[in-house]
């Protein structure tokens, strides 16, 4: 910060070395390789430290240490993958791809907030214990009857006609694009674009990292 003066009483340490590279996964490779390196030379993986700008930048890291089996742990957060965000997204792809997928669907069915609480999807549940089908599928029943309220029937009707929407559009539409479309139309996007916390900001920053993953993915590269 201005106004500071730095200063120090120890001698000159190692100096710091500046390398360039082509793009993250070229990073993650490249201090893979240092890792291992240091590890040669008898380094204790406690004494190596990665320092991110933003939390979405772990993910390449974490993608090539477990290539590698290499073990890790994120300091200050949870690592890419278990974050809240990236499991409601893939919550959202996995009833794309498995509709009778109930933990998904459990998952997102009031993200955002679509007044569909734990008594409207106890209904939900106990139409599919007493039918023995999927909760998707009770939730498909159930909006063509009169057993829930007008709204969150209506809510509930809008979530089902969107999952076949998406599995429809699954079937031409590019993983990437339809992952974007997924997180845009299901207003999942604009939730944490309206959201005034401090958190909103990263959290969409690692939305978008995950439509990175989903094109790369596609294009094998």
């Amino acid at each position: 910060r201005l106004g500071k003066t730095l200063w120090t009483d120890m001698k000159e340490g190692e100096r710091i070395s500046l390398r360039g590279v082509w793009d993250g996964d070229e990073e993650a490779r490249t201090v893979g390789e240092e890792i291992e390196a240091l590890q040669r030379d008898k380094h204790a993986l406690s004494q190596i430290a990665i320092l991110v700008r933003a939390g979405f930048q772990t993910r390449e890291f974490e993608e090539r240490f477990i290539t590698m089996g290499l073990p890790y742990r994120v300091i200050g957060g949870p690592r890419f993958y278990e974050r809240q965000e990236i499991r409601d997204a893939m919550a959202y792809l996995r009833l794309v791809n498995q509709p009778d997928d109930g933990l998904a669907f459990e998952r997102i069915v009031n993200v955002p907030k679509r007044g569909l609480g734990d008594a409207k999807l106890k209904q939900v549940n106990d139409l599919a214990r007493a039918s023995n089908i999927s909760l998707p599928e009770a939730a498909r029943r159930i909006v063509e009857t009169d057993e829930l309220k007008p709204a969150p029937r209506r809510n509930l009707g809008q979530v089902v006609r969107d999952l076949e929407t998406w599995r429809k559009l699954a079937e031409t539409t590019p993983h990437a694009e339809l992952a974007q479309i997924v997180l845009d139309e299901s207003g999942y996007t604009a939730m944490w674009q309206n959201d005034k916390s401090i958190e909103a900001p990263g959290r969409l920053e690692n939305l978008k990292e995950l439509i990175t993953v989903a094109r790369e993915f596609v294009t094998g590269v």
